[in-house]
């Protein structure tokens, strides 16, 4: 039966889309506390606050259990929910897909990630309309009215990005209604009135625009005693000039350069959290500060603690990075794939970044420049790994945590955590486990805080395995922990104040079987953030233990069911391992091997396939019904999928590394990866070298030629593409091998040496009788003729099969191809009529494609038939649109050659 659990308007249940009764107003105070946090677990103490109160009545806790059994029994029978008591609180857990307020969270953020601003309009849309009216509305309590005023503010945001988005789009004339309610709603909102102006302005209303400034101006001036923010006074002078760039394009067409994407990366901030307000305060006054201390003295829960007190603080977003700067598994991460990873999440499409990382770290700082947005940059390791990271100047502020105190960082703040204070310790364990347990036992209690040494990793590992353990009093618990202390000889984690790995061991000793094998294999596993699918191949069976490691505070889960580990808890469970785990190593590597071959398959469905070995048993890869969700899922685990290549090829398993670069090697192409591809074929080259497998060798070398192609590495294309064609033996690889020296020699402009490869091609193709590859070898050839020129009637024949026969297979990409030859000819014949329709034919596929790398080549042919029909200002609104595109791509080659098709058009 489908669940549907809403609580963004009243609280509203329905089963089978059926409403379903929930019982008296606090038993549905207790539900809803509960969805706002569902599958995470709410300490009894924290529950009975958002729902009576600061001051509950005497025997709260045991109508808390009535209205908690009473809910079982509305929600279990449905199998979509379930309700359990456990470590000192409650926890429900289901499908967050069945919540509307995390299906929203959930589309937000999945629009955010999309650099198309029509796609990111309509998936903002899609999760507006999850909103049914106020937040919990009915509910009156201080935690609703507070947890209300968020959302609501999360449910603007939404609202101001999809305008953005549709401002990018042109579709400005729509707008107006909408932002006048929004405005009339939030009145001193300068975000809103930045839309609404351009919007007017768009609409020949520029009256309008300079009256709602001076609206707004006003406003601040008489409420708040303050002037407009720069961003507002800026475009404000830039209407009262009527600039230029402020002018609309058609709807539908390239809009002016967009608003960056408005960033949410920050992780949920820590549960619980005590102390530490002197830190909390310098942290206030700092824009660019840099919290030192020890492993486990609690620096990343501040850094993240103080981003989430105040989420208006940073009105353009939050951008995180976990650096891995001290990891004692993985190598910190390269600076350039952290900047990568923003620049993505700033809306810079990624297939079209500049190449080197000084041209991309101007591009970043040029998003930011007139930003209020955050940078968290997590376990650094050095000032070098950071540097590139850090914004210019501006109104960013930015937090850096690190083992080194980051001497040579220029204008830092250094914010040096100390151990908690006794008190703050106190406190810590008090708000997970309850004043009443510690005042029952307060020696007890302070020999726990003792032996933890104010390191709040320590306490929070304590307090789970105490709150775990009703049953024990804290005397035996602290003498358990202390003999431990004596029994284990320490493993150097830590700074030597307290013993982690006693901490740990004690706290191990409480897991069930399970979930102790499964800590020993997330400590030796490669992955960083791991997907509860993955963990669940991992241990052949599923993934319910997490929730028991979490529990005891040994994991931390993220909304989105990705597991992490503090990696001094992953030092020590390495070490807990049992003796051998190559069975469930091999099914994480296959999971990742099966899953991302299935990404490759949706998004190049007509690539030829290549045998893979079945999964280990146990073992259930993902599985994806389109190419948006193929992408998806690859930008979270890439990571993982490289991890596990490289463990297979420490592991000899290397059908399953060369395998690995196959794919992921449209993946990496489609996302402007270039280097990293070829680090990918490379790899899978010396291992398909040591398997002596020629055929793998084959692929790997031609692969690894078009890889550095791209990279204008050409010498080295070739080189490996002959390497190829030396190994090959059957007539259809020969073939496949030609066609790649095709590319190659089109790269290099050797174009009369390409059309020797393309004839054999073509010769060999034919022979075979595949239609599929009949056409490639057609359109190689005419594409050669069509560079060399004097061979016209050639040319076109050649260029003509090929598009019979992709019309007879349904190609479309091959459809457009041959259409862009066929224009090239007709224009260079002075067919303009044949050539633009040719053009504007291809374009239509290309867009319905999605291919906008070769748009963009088609609207500069486009202005060039126009130009030769005498049709001047259709000409000047194309090329206008292919520097837009070429720009946009940085393809500063392209851009400038059709800036000066625009300064000359009779150079034609």
């Amino acid at each position: 039966m489908t669940l549907e659990l809403g609580i963004l308007g009243d609280l509203d249940v329905r089963v089978g889309g059926e409403p379903v009764a929930t019982g008296s107003p606090r038993q549905r105070r207790v539900l809803a506390a509960l969805l706002v946090d569902a599958n995470r677990l709410i300490p009894q103490d924290q529950l009975v606050t958002r729902v009576w109160g600061a001051n509950p009545p005497a025997g709260v806790r045991s109508t808390l259990h009535t209205y908690v059994s009473r809910l079982r029994g509305v929600l279990t029978p449905t199998g979509e929910a379930t309700l359990t008591r456990q470590a000192g609180g409650y926890t429900l857990s289901t499908d967050l897909a069945n919540i509307d307020l995390h299906a929203f969270r959930a589309r937000a953020a999945k629009a955010r990630r999309k650099s198309d601003p029509a796609g990111r309009a309509v998936l903002l849309r899609h999760a507006l309309e999850l909103w049914r009216g106020d937040a919990l509305a009915g509910f009156d309590t201080e935690w609703a009215a507070a947890v209300r005023v968020t959302l609501h503010k999360e449910r603007l945001a939404a609202q101001v990005e999809r305008i953005d988005a549709l401002l990018t789009c042109g579709r400005h004339a729509e707008l107006i209604a909408e932002l006048t309610e929004l405005v009339v709603e939030h009145p001193l909102d300068e975000r809103l009135c930045e839309q609404l102006m351009l919007a007017y302005y768009r609409n020949d209303r520029r009256a309008d625009a300079l009256q709602e400034y001076e609206r707004v101006h006003r406003g601040l001036a008489e409420q708040l005693g303050t002037d407009p923010g720069v961003r507002l006074r800026e475009l404000h002078t830039r209407v009262l000039a009527s600039a230029p760039d402020l002018a609309a394009h058609a709807q539908g067409s390239a809009a002016p350069k967009a608003r960056a994407a408005i960033p949410r990366q920050l992780p949920s901030a820590p549960g619980v959290f005590a102390g530490r307000r002197a830190e909390l305060a310098t942290l206030d006054r700092g824009t660019l500060t840099v919290i030192s201390g020890i492993g486990g003295s609690g620096k990343t829960s501040l850094a993240l603690h103080w981003a989430h007190l105040d989420p208006n603080r940073f009105p353009d977003g939050q951008l995180y990075a976990d650096l891995r700067g001290f990891d004692p598994e993985w190598e910190p991460v390269p600076p350039e794939v952290a900047l990568r990873g923003f620049l993505d999440a700033l809306g810079a499409p990624l297939e079209t970044l500049p190449e080197s990382l000084d041209e991309r770290v101007a591009l970043y700082r040029g998003l930011l420049a007139d930003r209020n947005a955050l940078v968290v940059l997590d376990n650094a390791h050095d000032v070098e790994q950071i540097a590139p990271l850090l914004p210019g100047e501006g109104e960013c502020t930015v937090v850096v945590t690190s083992r080194d105190r980051m001497a040579g960082l220029t204008g830092a703040r250094l914010l040096t955590l100390d151990p908690l204070a006794p008190e703050d310790a106190r406190d810590l364990l008090a708000a997970r486990l309850g004043e009443d347990r510690l005042a029952e036992e307060p020696a007890a209690a302070e020999e726990l805080q003792a032996l933890c040494a104010g390191l709040p990793l320590a306490l929070g590992v304590v307090a789970a395995r105490v709150a775990t353990s009703p049953w024990l009093g804290l005397a035996e618990l602290a003498r358990s922990l202390r003999d431990d202390r004596s029994r284990l000889d320490g493993l150097g984690i830590g700074d030597g104040r307290v013993d982690l790995r006693a901490v740990f061991s004690w706290s191990l000793r409480a897991l069930s079987p399970a979930a102790a094998e499964l800590f020993g294999l997330l400590g030796v596993v490669p992955g960083v953030e791991i997907d509860r699918c993955a963990v669940a191949a991992l241990t052949g069976t599923d993934a319910s233990a997490l929730a028991e490691l979490e529990s005891a505070n040994l994991i931390t889960l993220s909304t989105s069911d990705r597991c992490r580990m503090h990696d001094l808890i992953r030092l020590y469970a390495k070490e807990t391992a049992g003796a051998s785990t190559t069975e469930a190593l091999r099914r994480w590597v296959d999971f990742h091997t099966h899953s991302a071959y299935a990404v490759e398959r949706a998004l190049f469905p007509r690539r030829a396939q290549i045998d893979l070995e079945p999964p280990a048993p146990g073992c259930v890869p993902a599985t994806f019904d389109d190419i948006e969700s193929a992408m998806e899922w690859m930008d979270a685990e890439q990571e993982n999928v490289a991890a596990a290549q490289i463990l297979a090829a420490e592991s000899l398993w290397h059908n399953r590394v060369w395998q690995i670069a196959r794919a992921m090697d449209t993946y990496y192409w489609r996302r402007g990866l270039l280097s990293e591809r070829v680090a990918l074929w490379a790899t899978g080259l010396r291992s398909a070298e040591a398997l002596g497998d020629v055929d793998a060798r084959v692929l790997c070398l031609r692969s690894l030629s078009d890889a550095h192609a791209r990279m204008d590495q050409h010498d080295k294309a070739l080189l490996f593409v002959e390497r190829a064609l030396e190994l090959a033996e059957s007539p259809e690889v020969v073939a496949h091998i030609n066609y790649s020296l095709v590319a190659a020699c089109d790269r290099r402009g050797d174009h009369r040496r390409g059309l020797v490869h393309a004839e054999a091609t073509l010769r060999i193709y034919q022979e075979l009788g595949n239609p599929a590859l009949h056409a490639q070898g057609h359109m190689a050839v005419g594409w050669c003729l069509l560079k060399i020129g004097g061979r016209h009637a050639d040319a076109r024949w050649h260029c003509e099969q090929a598009l019979a026969l992709y019309r007879a297979q349904g190609d479309r990409s091959g459809e457009a191809g041959a259409l862009e030859g066929l224009g090239l000819l007709a224009h260079e014949a002075g067919r303009f009529e044949e050539a633009l329709a040719c053009y504007e034919q291809a374009r239509t596929l290309s867009v319905r494609l999605g291919n906008l790398y070769i748009e963009a080549e088609l609207l500069e042919h486009i202005g060039e038939a126009c130009t030769g029909l005498g049709l001047h200002a259709r000409a000047r609104e194309a090329w206008e649109r292919a520097v837009e595109s070429f720009a946009a791509q940085h393809r500063e080659r392209e851009v400038h050659r059709v800036q000066a098709l625009l300064r000359h058009p009779a150079a034609l």
